[in-house]
């Protein structure tokens, strides 16, 4: 039985092991954000809840904006998205320059510790460095260093470690974890193992990039990292609330 087949059989038997370990306390610990809130009556719903929130800087106008810097003011928990995958089908067009606007407005704002995404281009390595080149450092400049900047790892003809590196030389000064697609181009569950060669550098942080906190996608994925970083801060976003729409 090969290792994915062995996962999904785990995934199916009792909720613990017979060393007590069980599936349910290996997610507990993750934290999730809710993404697609920019919305005004979306974005109230999730703050009178008190959820942490995501949103994409790309899409935000002056009036979401506001909100945002409002509730991280006031010690809101927020990760912030370039939205490149919004513009996944044309990443020529993402604008990179407000993104750069936004997440200052953001970071200047905080009180708390904010989640901030670096520049990527969805299914892409080469253009991801391209883009990281050009305005990873733009951005690391203007997020305080008591937040965190993740960098996506687009997956491609270069290992994730070999990726990995070659980002890590074009910024100037060290990233704070790493974010993995889960949604489009998504990175393959298998490949997680591959964080184990890592530059030592890079702190056991990880972000899953559209993915729920209660998809057996996330079990698997959690699964992987706990045999290679077993003392991960891991979370993930996802748009929950579309799916009860009509109920």
């Amino acid at each position: 039985m090969d290792a994915s087949a062995h996962t999904q059989a785990w995934l199916s038997e009792s909720p613990t092991d017979l060393f007590g370990f069980s599936k349910s306390a290996l997610g507990a610990g993750v934290q999730k954000f809710a993404s697609g809130v920019l919305a005004p009556a979306i974005w109230e719903g999730y703050r009178r809840a008190g959820n942490p929130m995501c949103i994409a800087a790309s899409e935000t106008n002056p009036a979401s904006l506001t909100r945002a810097c409002e509730f991280v003011r006031a010690g809101g928990e927020l990760m912030v998205d370039s939205g490149a995958f919004i513009w996944r089908s044309a990443p020529e067009r993402t604008p990179w320059a407000k993104i750069v606007e936004v997440y200052r407005a953001i970071s200047e704002a905080a009180t708390v510790p904010v989640v901030f995404i670096l520049p990527d281009v969805v299914g892409s390595q080469d253009k991801t460095l391209d883009a990281l080149g050009t305005w990873g450092n733009a951005i690391l400049s203007v997020i305080d260093r008591k937040h965190q900047a993740l960098m996506p790892v687009q997956t491609g003809d270069m290992t994730p470690e070999v990726f990995v590196t070659k980002a890590l030389a074009l910024l100037k000064r060290p990233m704070d974890g790493l974010a993995l697609p889960s949604n489009a181009a998504a990175f393959p569950p298998e490949l997680i193992k591959h964080l184990a060669r890592v530059p030592a550098s890079v702190p056991h942080r990880l972000h899953f990039l559209g993915i729920s906190r209660n998809s057996r996608g996330l079990q698997s994925r959690l699964i992987h990292l706990n045999s290679v970083w077993p003392d991960a801060v891991v979370s993930c976003d996802a748009c929950e609330h579309r799916a009860l729409v009509g109920d």
